[in-house]
């Protein structure tokens, strides 16, 4: 069987493809870092194009997770909206992002808008009500 096949046929669980892809050593790939991680001499195999589900499902674990505390915050506490975003970010994305990645994001934090204004972009009249 092709070392690809072995990835996702569609009868794994989610699980089992990442473990795949981790037993194969292609876990980290991106795509732009593999002749990084592989080396040159892979050009020309599946593997120098790759890009992993597994990365890609860690980054949505971690969206899930800034989601998650961010409605959680909007809906508990008073903290303004830009201070919701940023104690949801450091939480879910702070660990992951270099330090330029970090100070951007922070900057932009401090131009999110209001409570009220996030409330119309949801269509929603009440956060802590609607949400609760």
């Amino acid at each position: 069987m092709h070392e690809k096949s072995k990835l996702w046929n569609g009868t794994e669980t989610l699980q089992q493809m990442m473990l795949s892809e981790y037993q194969l050593g292609i876990w980290n790939l991106n795509a732009k870092n593999n002749k990084k991680k592989l080396g040159k001499e892979a050009k020309g195999t599946w593997q120098y194009t790759y890009s992993s589900s597994c990365r890609a499902i860690q980054r949505m674990v971690w969206l899930m997770s800034f989601m998650a505390m961010l409605f959680d915050l909007l809906v508990n506490t008073d903290k303004t909206f830009a201070v919701c975003c940023g104690d949801s970010y450091k939480h879910a994305f702070g660990a992951h992002h270099p330090y330029v990645i970090q100070t951007a994001s922070w900057a932009v934090i401090k131009w999110v808008g209001s409570r009220e204004w996030m409330s119309t972009q949801l269509g929603i009249k009440d956060l802590k009500v609607d949400l609760a």
